[in-house]
């Protein structure tokens, strides 16, 4: 557990000048390397964080250059 904080908070703060070093992006980074972390331990491989990281920044893509207003 102590580990996955830990690196879930490296994470965040890997990506943190890409957001302007913004809390509340921080923060959703940090949830989002809680569940990739989890989902690292849970399938003890990196083949299905790989996926989900790729849907996630697909998603992030998706909304800026369609816009929120064009996914609803």
């Amino acid at each position: 557990g102590v580990a996955l904080v830990v690196t879930s908070v490296v994470f965040s703060l890997v990506h943190g000048s890409q957001y302007g070093w913004q809390w509340q992006n921080l923060l959703i980074l940090l949830w989002v390397g809680l569940i990739l972390g989890a989902i690292r331990a849970q399938t003890q491989s990196t083949k299905a964080t790989t996926l989900v990281h790729a849907s996630y920044n697909g998603l992030l893509f998706a909304i800026l250059i369609f816009g929120p207003e064009q996914l609803q």
